[in-house]
């Protein structure tokens, strides 16, 4: 008996792994009573069941606190529309987004693709973005942290030609990689907020760099002008071949 009900056993537990690794985001029924879902996080990570993103946005575009969505293909967000993200985004690998309008995160971005902005990103409210490859902010871009917003770039993160990155009230970015500020461009570190320059990491600052906040630098820290960032004793001028444009 013991043996027929240890063989029931293995047949159920084998029926429901296999089950969920080819069904992870469909909820799995056992009789009438036991329902295995997805809010379980048995995957890996919750973008493997996220919604794809339109890949047209020209007005307003929401993404509540309960969802989460994917980019898998190339993304734009015009002049006339705007994403507000309460929820979860993610961007797939060797994905472009381009951002012409505005974009609000209040939650969760993370970003294993190319963000490339010429509009105005806000990252506020204890929002945070993951950078994992590249964000370039373009000419007149805009991108404002703030509110306990938290960016953590772990690869490259560019400031093209008169683009501006704010830093503020309560805000951080975490530098474990590169961050470019290029020529006619502007990096703000108000009071308040924190730069964490990890080790290892670099700034590198062709333009304008301000800050009355806390920089740490354990990493590099470079600059055209070595008075130009200031209360961080440690700055290097920077070699000209650095600024050359990429």
């Amino acid at each position: 008996m013991q043996y027929i009900l240890f063989v029931i056993l293995s047949f159920l537990i084998g029926t429901i792994l296999f089950y969920l690794s080819n069904n992870i985001c469909e909820p799995f029924t056992i009789g009438n009573d036991i329902q295995i879902s997805q809010n379980l996080n048995l995957t890996e990570s919750p973008c493997d069941c996220a919604r794809e993103l339109p890949t047209s946005i020209s007005e307003e575009f929401t993404i509540g606190v309960d969802d989460i969505y994917k980019v898998t293909r190339e993304t734009s967000i015009y002049e006339s529309g705007s994403l507000t993200n309460d929820g979860i985004l993610c961007i797939e690998p060797n994905i472009k987004l381009y951002i012409y309008g505005n974009f609000e995160n209040k939650r969760i971005i993370n970003n294993d693709g190319y963000i490339s902005h010429s509009g105005t990103i806000t990252n506020s409210s204890g929002g945070t973005i993951t950078n994992n490859y590249f964000i370039g902010n373009n000419v007149s871009g805009t991108i404002t942290n703030s509110s306990g917003g938290t960016i953590t770039n772990n690869n490259l993160i560019y400031n093209y030609n008169m683009a501006n990155i704010t830093n503020s009230n309560g805000a951080t970015i975490n530098n474990n990689k590169i961050i470019k500020n290029y020529n006619s461009a502007t990096i703000t570190n108000s009071s308040g907020a924190t730069i964490i320059n990890s080790s290892g990491a670099y700034i590198t600052n062709c333009a304008t760099f301000t800050t009355s906040g806390k920089i740490t630098d354990y990493g590099s820290i470079c600059s055209i002008k070595t008075g130009d960032i200031q209360n961080v004793p440690s700055v290097k001028v920077c070699d000209s071949h650095l600024c050359s444009p990429t």
